[in-house]
């Protein structure tokens, strides 16, 4: 159940880092539906390592966001939690 938690934290993360504007969003961004969106997010379905490996190509979104030095720090630590919870 841990995992789960973990990944509604992610989807904070990414909304607050500006990659995602909501769990609708992402889902666009990475090609799920919802529907399996949500069941990961309530326990009912394991997160896949197809699915991990689409939130891990987020990384290089924020990447590509680097564009000051205070900003870079923050995509820097946005993309180390990226990795903690998947």
């Amino acid at each position: 159940m841990e995992q789960y938690l973990r990944f509604k934290k992610l989807i904070a993360r990414l909304k607050d880092a500006g990659i995602i504007e909501s769990q609708k969003d992402l889902c666009k961004k990475i090609g799920y539906n919802e529907a399996y969106l949500s069941q990961i997010i309530n326990g009912k379905e394991d997160i896949s390592d197809k699915f991990k490996e689409k939130l891990k190509s987020l990384e290089a979104n924020l990447k590509q966001r680097i564009i000051g030095q205070d900003e870079a720090v923050e995509t820097i630590n946005a993309i180390a939690k990226i990795r903690y919870f998947i």
